[in-house]
């Protein structure tokens, strides 16, 4: 029995050229699921949940209490625009290197840890904010389909 294994050193060369552009794909791809589910930002609670009446606008930051008077919120001049706003700050990028694919996806507002982060406390949780960690177990079904189409093409491609 004998086998011609220079073909298949050829195919596998094929393999190795193709596989971290079309994963790179898929990445990109699986960065831009998590960030529709990070980015949102939740919708604003009731001002009057806690002790006292909630003058902080989610993007803005704190204003007067005076702000709140009309139907309509005014935020031109006026209150202490305090807000990174979070939802802004969201940034990904992937890196190929050699046989291997890295996405990062990354916050620069000083406290994303804390409202999306590990070290998240129970009332940004009860007022609609999403962890790193749950944002994932939402996205991972479609995150593993991206990566399954790359591997598919990767296939058609060996089978040319």
């Amino acid at each position: 029995m004998t086998a011609d294994l220079a073909g298949f050193s050829i195919t596998l060369d094929r393999v190795t050229d193709a596989a971290p552009q079309q994963f790179a794909g898929a990445m990109e791809t699986s960065l831009l699921d998590l960030l529709s589910i990070l980015k949102p930002y939740p919708p604003q609670p009731d001002r009057n949940r806690a002790k006292t009446f909630n003058t902080y606008v989610r993007g803005i930051g704190r204003l007067p209490k005076s702000a709140f008077g009309g139907k309509r919120i005014k935020t031109k001049g006026v209150g202490n625009r305090t807000s990174q706003r979070l939802g802004t700050k969201w940034t990904s990028s992937v890196e190929v290197s050699g046989d291997s694919v890295t996405g990062t996806i990354e916050n620069s507002a000083s406290y994303s840890n804390v409202v999306q982060g590990p070290r998240q406390p129970p009332f940004h949780a009860e007022t609609g904010w999403v962890k790193y960690e749950d944002a994932y177990t939402q996205a991972k079904e479609q995150i593993d389909r991206n990566f399954n189409e790359a591997l598919d093409q990767i296939l058609e491609e060996l089978a040319r």
